[in-house]
């Protein structure tokens, strides 16, 4: 099975690619758009199963585990500290530095999509953003980025690299434009 499970790997990380660009490049209806918060956390939770489901059985039959993407428990304590130094950094960077420079400048502030109004609308969803920001954005985006960096990296070494960097700005490029298209 270990013969099989690199190439595997690559097989399953080109399709899901070649189904990105599918849904970015071919419109098929309305893209999703959650209405509240719930939905965003529930849409959070699938996505994750789903990489995780598919990610951990691969490195299994790699003879690999978390751990070895970089997911171990003293990373995760590195992790945890130093996101949380940084969350303040940029909270104290975004609400007091940018916006108080944007407000002396006249600029900025005026045009909020209803999209995001209605999503900000109840204070008390806040542990539901951050359980999004930290599953969805954290857990789930590393985990993968990890997956695909290794991936690439084991059988094609220093020839990967390419590979690697542009499927990472491939990847983002895809994720916000099709994210712009979204918006109303």
């Amino acid at each position: 099975m270990k013969r099989i499970a690199l190439p595997l790997s690559i097989a399953v990380i080109l399709t899901s690619w070649l189904y990105s660009a599918a849904i970015a490049l071919v419109p098929s209806g309305q893209p999703f758009a959650p209405t509240s918060v719930g939905q965003l956390a529930l849409f959070v939770c699938l996505k994750t199963a789903i990489a995780v489901g598919v990610i951990v059985p691969l490195l299994w039959a790699n003879g690999e585990s978390l751990a070895d993407l970089g997911f171990g428990l003293r990373a995760l304590r590195l992790a945890w500290f130093r996101g949380l130094l940084l969350a303040v950094g940029v909270f104290l960077i975004t609400n007091l530095l940018v916006n108080s420079l944007l407000a002396a400048a006249g600029v900025g502030g005026t045009g909020t999509s209803p999209t995001v109004v209605a999503l900000f609308r109840d204070p008390r969803e806040v542990p539901l953003w951050v359980f999004c920001a930290v599953v969805g954005g954290g857990f789930n985006e590393e985990l993968v980025r990890a997956f695909v960096l290794t991936r690439f990296g084991q059988p094609f070494g220093a020839w990967g690299l390419p590979w690697r960097s542009s499927w990472t700005r491939w990847s983002s490029g895809w994720a916000i434009c099709t994210r712009a298209s979204a918006a109303p």
